[in-house]
C-alpha cells in the first residue's frame, strides 16, 4: 500500500482484503448501499462509485490506516544517507556554538 487515499471504490477495497469487509467487490458495494457510506461518482475510466475513506466504518479506517502505517515504516531507509566523521560532527557542533554566541 503506498499511497492512503481520500477515496476507494468497491474493487479497490476488495484489493485491499480486510478482515473487516467481504471479499467480493459487489458484497462490498451492498454493505456501501445497505449503511449509506458516503459516496461520489467516479471520475476515472469504468464509472462507478468511490467511498470517502472518513464515511467507511471505524474498523476498516483503522486497518486500512494501520496498513498504510506499516507500508510507510518498512519503505523507510535503514541507514543514514550521509555519513559523517567524527572531526565533521566536532565542527558542526563548534560553528553551532560560536553562531549563537
Amino acid at each position: 500500500m503506498g499511497v492512503l487515499q481520500e477515496f476507494y471504490n468497491a474493487n479497490e477495497l476488495a484489493e485491499l482484503n480486510l478482515k473487516c469487509l467481504p471479499r467480493s467487490n459487489r458484497r462490498i458495494f451492498e454493505k456501501a448501499k445497505r449503511e449509506k457510506w458516503k459516496s461520489q461518482k467516479r471520475q476515472r475510466r469504468g464509472g462507478g462509485f468511490e467511498y470517502a475513506l472518513t464515511s467507511l466504518p471505524v474498523e476498516v479506517q483503522d486497518e486500512i490506516r494501520q496498513r498504510f502505517a506499516v507500508s510507510v515504516v518498512a519503505s523507510k531507509p535503514k541507514k543514514s544517507p550521509v555519513k559523517l566523521k567524527n572531526e565533521d560532527v566536532s565542527r558542526l557542533f563548534i560553528n553551532g556554538l560560536t553562531a549563537v554566541y
